[in-house]
């Protein structure tokens, strides 16, 4: 089974306007930000929803070490679902997803020391920078 590591640092952010860390457990679906932090305190596996988690940018989801898992069985799963600008996701690994980490948005994206593996696609990537 092969592991890839992905980092992708695009355009300048501003993360003073998002507030202080919380480390909490999250559901299948839940959505990060726009303007929070978020450190995973366990794993999150089987998602049959359509995106396992939103991070809604600009705010941080930093995975703990953990791990987020798709049930591959439901079809056309998004791991971490990254929208919007400034959004920053470390720290973690996803598996049995259609799409690992999908991209999209205005840029200024950060995707820091992941790993996806078993997965149809790895890291899709679709934003559009900001002038």
């Amino acid at each position: 089974m092969a592991r890839f590591t992905f980092a992708v640092a695009a355009g300048l952010m501003t993360l003073g306007l998002l507030g202080a860390s919380r480390v909490e457990a999250v559901v299948c679906g839940d959505t990060v930000g726009p303007r929070s932090s978020l450190t995973l305190t366990a794993d999150l596996a089987g998602c049959t929803t359509r995106s396992a988690l939103i991070v809604q940018g600009p705010a941080i989801l930093d995975l703990g070490g953990h791990t987020v898992s798709c049930n591959q069985g439901g079809g056309g799963a998004i791991g971490i679902n990254v929208v919007g600008s400034g959004p920053v996701v470390r720290n973690g690994e996803l598996v049995k997803c259609a799409e690992a980490v999908s991209v999209r948005g205005t840029g200024g994206h950060l995707i820091k020391s992941m790993f996806a593996s078993a997965n149809e696609i790895g890291f899709l990537v679709a934003s559009r920078r900001t002038p």
